[in-house]
């Protein structure tokens, strides 16, 4: 009987005779690695195509995915120790088929271990390998006989694709080696362009950027409004069937209400990915750094998945070999940052062409103040809201989905429901709304975190909006503060005061640098150098925000007592706490030595000579009190004026003195 374990294993098996045997009867074919079977994991030098076809060269059979039972090896360059335990192999650095074939036979596997016996990295090995000259294509092919062809494209997707976790490099103290020629590749710490490396990567990063980006774009239409044409509402007010306007005008006259709709992009990172993928359409997709070519243990958080895998219960924020388990027929596609950023520019151009009363809250995701539209072109609100998905899909390519509310919770809510059942547009009234809130989870509330969510657990034993709803406002304010308690008292009953924020942005009240993953350092001269980056990069941003500040804070991730082993995602911080100083500036500045000299005293004050370098796991310098030069401006200019306004009353009291009791002075009287 074919069963689906059966089926897999004989796919595997196929797969794995065609590529091994795709090298068979080429000139220069040995038997170096005859009946030895390898898998490779991550980023290696050379890169996994390149080795590959040196070890089936050579008499080697290769394993497209992991087993414990067929393989003989692991071939990694950088694989965390709880890794290489999980899969039960011995772990060997590329460095033992390289030097095999050039030494015309296979060389002994336990003097190129990945780790010793202690479980401690193989300082030796590993600094060799830093230290020599990173292998590149023209070398590698010296190396491989000359009959095996390069199949263009083949697996080119398997290192560009691979997530943070999985390619990160552990650091070597001090080592400042240049990375290997793969884009994708993860500096470490100590090398040189790690933080710009980073920055490049991280997703995170992208997110807030674009907000910020998104935002400054949406104030800068606002400024010039006057010269903004709105095309896309002369089209609406054109199409417009004028038959329900009577009873519109009455419905939106008669109540104060206001119509918020919520605008947010399908699958915003899939989608885009799909663009030039349209082979994806309609199966189940997901965004992340990694392939996973079948790694049991591959640790790439997935970003976005589309709705076919949200069928199969996959969701971001898992795991990717988790997301495998659950659908196997998952595909994964990496990271397109700048196709981002260009379909999100169209996106809110699309909306802003509209209306300028809209507020950005990520790069595909805003709210919108509909009232005044609805009141000028006399329709409903489901009538704007459909004319506008369908604007936003011809202008993106991309569906969005709208939620309409009386207040931005219920038209979030809306949102949410229209995406669960794919409708596409849905208005949510404010007493439906009421029921739906009761019993959702306290979590679900916008602004609820993870901290405030167990606080409301272990003091109130409440879960459900239902059941917060059954506390009065003094036990909120007493358990959670005044701001948090009074927002919370009034969200679970479904009343949402905050506005669409249309009006100029305000300015930001701190500016930071920072980074919390891929961080290792093995001396104190290397968290200073870092910090020096930091501060250097804190001081650009505060320049190009054209700011400065009087104050300095510095946190630092520091490993936990008792858990100083790797996180099995290879990078991350792991279980952290996280300690923070502040130091008050006697001027306002952005000068990089300030900040640094401030900075690494703050660090020495946290760590007090006692915490070992390698416990810290990330590190964040942040300027505060901040004075913008926009805003002295326009102190100066009201200051200057004011000063013109005195200087012109007290002329004119010359000229035209008089006591307070109105009579003339006796010099003017006579």
């Amino acid at each position: 009987m074919l069963t689906p374990e059966n089926y897999f294993a004989a796919k595997t098996a196929k797969l794995e005779e065609q590529l091994n045997s795709k090298y068979e009867g080429v000139i220069g074919h040995t038997q170096i690695f005859d009946g030895v079977r390898i898998y490779i994991n991550g980023y290696t030098s050379p890169p996994e195509p390149e080795l590959r076809r040196m070890f089936v060269c050579h008499g080697g059979q290769y394993s497209q995915y992991f087993s414990v039972s067929k393989t003989t090896f692991v071939i990694a360059t950088n694989l965390p120790y709880a890794k290489t335990k999980q899969m039960s192999a011995k772990t060997l650095k590329p460095e033992w088929i390289t030097d095999s074939i050039k030494a015309g036979t296979r060389l002994d596997y336990q003097n190129y271990f990945l780790y010793n016996k202690s479980g401690a990295i193989n300082k030796k090995t590993l600094i060799q390998d830093m230290s020599k000259p990173k292998s590149n294509t023209k070398h590698v092919s010296s190396l491989l006989p000359k009959s095996v062809n390069d199949d263009e494209g083949e697996d080119t997707d398997r290192n560009q694709s691979n997530d943070l976790g999985d390619i990160f490099s552990t650091a070597v103290g001090g080592t400042k080696n240049k990375s290997p020629s793969n884009s994708n590749y993860l500096k470490s710490t100590t090398e040189e362009g790690f933080l710009e490396d980073f920055y490049n990567k991280s997703r995170l990063h992208l997110i807030s950027t674009m907000k910020k980006e998104t935002q400054q774009l949406v104030a800068g239409w606002r400024r010039n409004a006057e010269s903004n044409s709105f095309l896309l509402l002369d089209r609406y007010l054109l199409e417009l069937n004028k038959s329900s306007s009577s009873v519109v005008e009455n419905l939106m006259q008669d109540s104060n209400d206001a119509v918020i709709f919520h605008i947010d992009m399908d699958c915003f990172f899939v989608s885009v990915g799909r663009l030039s993928r349209p082979h994806l359409l309609e199966v189940p997709v997901a965004v992340t750094h990694s392939k996973g070519n079948g790694s049991i243990v591959s640790k790439s958080e997935i970003a976005c998945v589309s709705y076919e895998g949200r069928a199969k219960g996959v969701t971001a924020g898992m795991w990717l070999d988790e997301a495998k388990g659950l659908c196997p027929e998952l595909q994964t596609i990496p990271y397109d940052f700048e196709e981002y950023r260009r379909v999100s520019k169209i996106f809110f151009e699309t909306v802003a062409s509209l209306t300028l009363e809209l507020e950005p809250i990520s790069c595909d995701e805003l709210y919108l103040n509909a009232r005044q539209i609805l009141l000028t072109s006399s329709t409903f609100p489901n009538q704007l809201a459909t004319f506008l998905r369908t604007a936003i899909k011809e202008s993106t390519k991309i569906d969005a989905t709208i939620g309409i509310g009386n207040n931005k919770l219920t038209a979030r809510i809306a949102t949410r429901m229209a995406k669960e059942n794919r409708n596409g547009v849905l208005h949510l009234a404010s007493s439906d709304a009421k029921e739906i809130i009761r019993e959702l989870p306290v979590s679900k509330l916008p602004g609820v975190g993870y901290a405030t969510t167990d606080k409301i657990n272990n003091v109130h034993k409440i879960k459900s909006c239902g059941e917060l709803e059954s506390l009065n406002l003094q036990e909120l304010k007493s358990s959670l503060g005044e701001k948090t308690g009074e927002k919370l008292y009034w969200l679970c009953r479904g009343v949402d005061n905050d506005p669409v924020n249309c009006g100029p942005l305000h300015h930001a009240k701190s500016v930071s640098a920072g980074c919390s993953f891929g961080v290792r350092f093995s001396t104190t001269a290397d968290l200073n150098d870092f910090i020096k980056i930091l501060a250097s990069e804190l001081s650009r941003r505060a320049a190009e925000s054209r700011c400065t500040g009087d104050k300095i804070t510095l946190s630092l991730w520091i490993v936990r007592k008792g858990f100083i082993n790797e996180p099995v995602k290879p990078g991350a911080h792991g279980i952290v706490d996280i300690h923070t100083r502040t130091r008050q500036l006697h001027i306002h500045t952005r000068e990089v030595d300030i900040v640094y000299n401030m900075s690494s005293e703050l660090s020495r004050s946290i760590t007090q000579g006692s915490i070992p370098p390698n416990y810290i796991r990330g590190v964040r310098i942040s300027l505060d009190n901040l004075r913008h030069e926009s805003d002295m401006k326009r102190t100066e200019k009201t200051f200057t004026q004011k000063t013109i306004l005195s200087a012109f009353s007290s002329i004119n009291k010359m000229r035209n003195p008089t006591h307070k009791n109105g009579f003339e002075n006796d010099w003017e009287s006579g």
